[in-house]
């Protein structure tokens, strides 16, 4: 150790002790040596246990945390029900989880904040009265849907639930099959949509008469339309309405409200149609679930159209008087009383052969009149020496934009924009049979690129296997493109639906037809709106994970 100085100031009886340097020999093992106890020991223990649980399952353990700080968020989200200053933060939370989550692992979902931006601006430029919004309803609709959005497509747990749930619905239909076997022989799939799909709605429909009958669809609407009325904060009259679409069907739906449609304001009325635009009834769901569209997408976006729908109305066709409907109304099919579950089942499958009939006629109809438009486009084509030319290629160009905003890859948009042309125009059913078959073309892909090694190419819009020599037709979309669509065509927002609406509200309540005829064209293009909606929510949030 080298030398200490040490001086002292005149004057002064301080003395200033100065080091010029000091060695010190370093230990080879310079860790504190601990007294060992039975205390140290067992917070060790705990500590080692730990470091190894978070090695070992690191990705269930964030999965973990991730669903705690959901839970957390809505236990929050029920708290800012009573805070409407609190609509910024919640803003904020929205927004950190896709900046910290989606633009993180899937940036390319970015895309589909244009739709959300798209509509919103829509619904508010072409409102009934854009100063007299209440973004209250708007707001929160859209938040709820988000919330559905990330249970279902961003957690494990979530998604699991609702693909359970869909196999079951799958499952529960398929013994529709049994009494059209019975009817129509072990051949009727032939005959693909009289005999093999509209079974499925004579048996699903007679099911809801049953559950109506023990009063289950009751309690259910009730509940669903008490916590639509809490979050959003509108009148009895519309959450029962929204919730009640989930079930049945837009012609059935506005029987619940029945005696009060003489009273209700203009923006109620509206959202009694925009909701059956934007939904489809559990009859018309299991039709879908039969081409082969995957039933946990389809369930969830029954649900989540019912506050989609509610945002929307609200936006585009704002409140500006006073409802005289503020407490709870009394529901009321209008249905016959059944003696018992037999009769209810029975009352069922009749009622549901209107539904059925109508479906084929519709069908029959639009195929025939495409057939005739596709045609008559084809020849003033070849005539102006632009050969091609059909209905839904004008709809793919048509509707291009919009599916580009909801998220769909610019490939797939032209796919897209056709399907949304034929349910708009025509009826849901055709387009989603058209999805379902795009679906199993690429699954069929997929097993064809394990066992042949990608051996396959684009022909025009067709893919060719070259090993077995076949053809996809109308080729392939991209996954993320088909859980859009299954979303945005979720909805009864076809043209002949006006009509249906027309006929089911004007007789219910004649007084009230001018504000009807004066609100329907906007209606439609609100249950329209709500499905994009829908879509461009879902493709936000789509991962693509191996749970899915």
């Amino acid at each position: 150790m080298k030398d200490i100085q040490s001086t002292t100031d005149p004057g002064s009886d301080i003395k200033h002790v100065s080091v010029d340097d000091v060695d010190i020999e370093m230990a080879v093992d310079d860790e504190m040596v601990f007294v060992d106890n039975c205390w140290s020991s067992a917070i060790m223990r705990v500590e080692n246990s730990v470091k190894h649980l978070m090695d070992k399952h690191k990705v269930k353990v964030v999965a973990v945390v991730k669903c705690l700080l959901l839970v957390l968020y809505l236990t929050y989200f029920t708290y800012c029900m009573y805070l409407k200053g609190l609509y910024l933060l919640g803003s904020a939370g929205v927004a950190v989880y896709i900046g910290l989550d989606v633009v993180r692992y899937n940036p390319q979902n970015i895309q589909s904040l244009l739709g959300l931006v798209v509509f919103v601006g829509f619904g508010f430029v072409f409102s009934t009265s854009p100063a007299r919004v209440n973004w209250h309803p708007v707001f929160w609709g859209i938040v709820i849907q988000f919330v559905f959005a990330v249970l279902i497509l961003r957690t494990p747990w979530g998604y699991a639930l609702f693909d359970w749930s869909g196999h079951r619905v799958e499952e529960f239909l398929s013994y529709g099959n049994a009494g059209a076997e019975f009817v129509f022989g072990k051949n009727y799939r032939d005959h693909r949509i009289a005999f093999a799909v509209l079974p499925v709605m004579l048996f699903f429909n007679s099911f809801i008469f049953i559950l109506y009958h023990i009063g289950v669809i009751q309690v259910i609407m009730k509940k669903l339309g008490s916590f639509l009325s809490f979050c959003l904060a509108c009148g009895p009259v519309e959450s029962v309405i929204a919730s009640a679409n989930i079930f049945i069907g837009l012609t059935e739906a506005p029987l619940l409200v029945r005696p009060y449609l003489k009273h209700v304001t203009a923006s109620e009325l509206h959202a009694i149609m925009t909701c059956g635009f934007a939904s489809v009834s559990g009859a018309v769901m299991g039709t879908y679930i039969q081409f082969g569209v995957p039933a946990n997408h389809l369930l969830s976006a029954a649900v989540m159209s019912a506050p989609a729908a509610l945002a929307i109305t609200k936006l585009m066709c704002p409140e500006t008087m006073k409802s005289y409907f503020r407490d709870e109304v009394k529901m009321d099919l209008g249905l016959e009383k059944h003696r018992n579950v037999l009769s209810a089942l029975s009352s069922g499958a009749v009622a549901a052969i209107k539904i059925a009939s109508n479906t084929i006629a519709n069908q029959i109809a639009f195929v025939s009149l495409a057939k005739f438009v596709n045609m008559t486009l084809e020849w003033f084509g070849d005539q102006a020496g632009v050969p091609g030319i059909s209905f839904g290629l004008l709809c793919s160009y048509f509707f291009y934009p919009l599916s580009y905003s909801m998220g769909v890859a610019s490939h797939d948009c032209g796919k897209m924009g056709e399907m949304l042309g034929i349910k708009i125009f025509g009826t849901p059913i055709l387009g989603y049979a058209e999805l379902a078959s795009l679906r199993r073309n690429r699954f069929q892909l997929l097993d064809y690129v394990a066992k042949h090694n990608h051996t396959w190419h684009w022909q025009g819009g067709d893919v060719i296997l070259e090993a077995t020599n076949q053809t996809l037709l109308g080729g392939i979309m991209d996954e993320r493109s088909e859980v859009i669509g299954t979303y945005a065509l979720c909805g009864f927002s076809t043209v002949t639906a006006i009509g249906v609406t027309l006929g089911t509200l004007v007789p219910l309540a004649p007084e009230r037809k001018p504000d009807v005829v004066r609100l329907i064209i906007r209606a439609f293009i609100a249950g329209n709106v709500a499905s994009f909606l829908t879509g461009a929510i879902a493709g936000l949030l789509f991962n693509g994970q191996s749970f899915q």
